[in-house]
């Protein structure tokens, strides 16, 4: 097997997600943390507080997670720490033409 690596430039995504990859720093003004700087991304991880909904989305996902028969108490218990942070994305996936939250 080949393997070959190619860089967003020269693939065919858009000039904004080009430069949002490549020249962050002409687009800071517009995001609160530079995704590409590990210690701003701590940092703001840092000072952020988890909401009284937070044990109910965990519940949610527990009771979701014995409806399908998969373990996942692990991964839950994980989430569920005070030192834990999810980083969501604006995309979802369409699945049967309807919108799917993945975690």
């Amino acid at each position: 097997m080949t393997k070959e690596t190619y860089s967003f430039e020269t693939l065919p995504f858009s000039k904004l997600f080009k430069t949002y990859t490549s020249e962050f720093s002409t687009l800071k003004d517009f995001f609160s943390v530079n995704p590409f700087d590990e210690q701003e991304i701590k940092s703001k991880a840092s000072t952020m507080k988890k909401k009284e909904s937070h044990s109910q989305y965990i519940s949610a996902l527990k009771e979701l997670h014995v409806d399908l028969d998969i373990d996942q108490n692990e991964q839950l218990e994980k989430l569920n720490r005070k030192d834990s942070l999810a980083i969501v994305t604006g995309q979802q996936l369409g699945c049967m033409w309807s919108i799917i939250y993945h975690i």
